[in-house]
C-alpha cells in the first residue's frame, strides 16, 4: 500500500536527512568614514559566518562593483580601503559569508542602502590613525605607507577594475 506525506511532512523528514544550509544574515549597520588617501569601513558583527565581502563601487551599480574584498573571520568588522594619491568618492556595501559543509559559500544579500565616503588629500595624522591602539609597539620594519614594502594594504583578493 502506498504511503502519501504531506508537504509539510516530506519537507521535515527531507531536513532531518539532509538539512539544507542556511544563507547568513548581512551586517546591519555599516559606516564609513573618509581618511587621508583611504576609507575606512566599519559594520556589525554577524554571528556563524566566515567572513566578509565589502564591495567599493564608484556607483551605484552593484552588479560591476570596481574591488571586492574579501575579509576571513568573523572577528574583523572593519577593512581599509586605499584611493591611491588621489580624493574619490566610492560607494561601500558589505555581505556575510559562510563555508557550508560540502565547501559551498553562501552569501547574505548585500546590506543596503550604499553608504559612501570621500577620500582626503590632505589631512592631519588623526585622519590615518588606526581604528584601535596597537597592542604592541609599531616597530620601523612593519609601519610605512599603504603600498611601501613595509605599510599596511587593504585584503585584496578580488580586482574587477
Amino acid at each position: 500500500m502506498p504511503v502519501y506525506y504531506t508537504l509539510r511532512e516530506l519537507r521535515d523528514r527531507l531536513d532531518i536527512l539532509d538539512p539544507l544550509p542556511q544563507r547568513p544574515q548581512p551586517p546591519t549597520k555599516i559606516t564609513v568614514t573618509g581618511l587621508k588617501l583611504a576609507a575606512r569601513v566599519q559594520w556589525s558583527r554577524v554571528e556563524g559566518v566566515s567572513g566578509y565581502r565589502v564591495a567599493v563601487m564608484s556607483t551605484n551599480n552593484l552588479h560591476a562593483p570596481n574591488e571586492l574584498l574579501w575579509i576571513e573571520g568573523d572577528e574583523t568588522l572593519n577593512c581599509v580601503w586605499y584611493s591611491g594619491d588621489v580624493a574619490v568618492t566610492r560607494q561601500f556595501t558589505v555581505q556575510s559569508f559562510k563555508r557550508s559543509a560540502n565547501g559551498e559559500i553562501l552569501f547574505s544579500d548585500f546590506t543596503r542602502p550604499f553608504v559612501s565616503a570621500t577620500t582626503k588629500v590632505d589631512g592631519g595624522a588623526a585622519d590615518s590613525a588606526p581604528a584601535a591602539a596597537p597592542s604592541a609597539p609599531i616597530s620601523p620594519a612593519t609601519s610605512g605607507t599603504p603600498g611601501s614594502p613595509g605599510g599596511i594594504d587593504t585584503q585584496r583578493d578580488v580586482s574587477l577594475a
